[in-house]
């Protein structure tokens, strides 16, 4: 009878034991995790969710900026705002967006013509300030296809240019975006969450253009836009012409 009493006792004190020790392991995690927790809220960086863009600064790429390549962006970096319940203003920038009248479509190939799926007609020019020249021109293989349409009205500032005959109608015409604006951005002062940039206005800069081959075509018009403009008002006595070239329609 002693010797069992002896064993009971025995067992009450190992399980009091293994409880004793699974408590202070339970109570010693909780510290280790407590203070992790804290040191990781130390170490987390405090970052602003509002991008602030720079006022927008005007250059040319001569001397040291010459031929060096900045990650392009759109000139206005997207404010993040939180949400707001109602009605929200009209952003001013957009105005020209918002009228109820909407710019007439014009067609990139005119009504009747056939564009070639197989052929185009490839040109790089070289814009110096308001020179512009060909450097090259050729009719290469390959399927090029234009939008059904473009908006009559410029909706940046781009270079409209268009495919005429021999008598002066239109056949093809298509925009771009003006090759010597070139939209860069950088990192704000650290810490502070911000991203901040700019637009440079190369002085010189080359560029294609091509057009599928179509039966008729003569010469290529180009044409300097700004937001708004009317494509449908321009012509050579426009202020805003580049100049008028002779196109190559056939293969060498």
């Amino acid at each position: 009878m002693n010797g069992f009493r002896t064993r009971m006792i025995g067992i009450l004190v190992v399980l009091a034991a293994l409880l004793l020790l699974a408590v202070f392991w339970r109570f010693a995690e909780s510290v280790r995790s407590s203070k992790m927790s804290k040191k990781a809220a130390v170490n987390v960086p405090r970052i602003s969710s509002t991008i602030v863009p720079q006022a927008t600064t005007t250059s040319s790429t001569t001397g040291d900026h010459a031929g060096e390549r900045i990650f392009a962006h759109d000139s206005q970096p997207a404010r993040f705002a939180p949400p707001t319940q109602g009605t929200r203003a009209a952003d001013p920038s957009m105005a020209g967006l918002l009228t109820s009248a909407t710019p007439a479509a014009l067609p990139t190939v005119s009504p009747g013509l056939v564009a070639s799926e197989t052929e185009m007609v490839y040109l790089i020019f070289h814009l110096e300030g308001q020179s512009l020249s060909v450097l090259t021109q050729s009719v290469t293989k390959g399927n090029m296809r234009l939008p059904p349409a473009i908006s009559s009205i410029a909706p940046m500032r781009s270079i409209y240019h268009r495919v005429l005959s021999a008598s002066g109608a239109i056949l093809a015409q298509d925009t771009m975006p003006d090759p010597s604006v070139l939209h860069y951005d950088y990192p704000g002062p650290v810490g502070a969450g911000e991203l901040q940039g700019g637009t440079i206005i190369q002085t010189q800069v080359d560029f294609n253009v091509r057009y599928p081959l179509i039966e008729g075509m003569d010469r290529i018009e180009l044409y300097h836009t700004e937001a708004t403009t009317d494509l449908t008002r321009l012509s050579r006595e426009s202020k805003e012409y580049y100049g008028s070239f002779k196109l190559e329609t056939t293969s060498h």
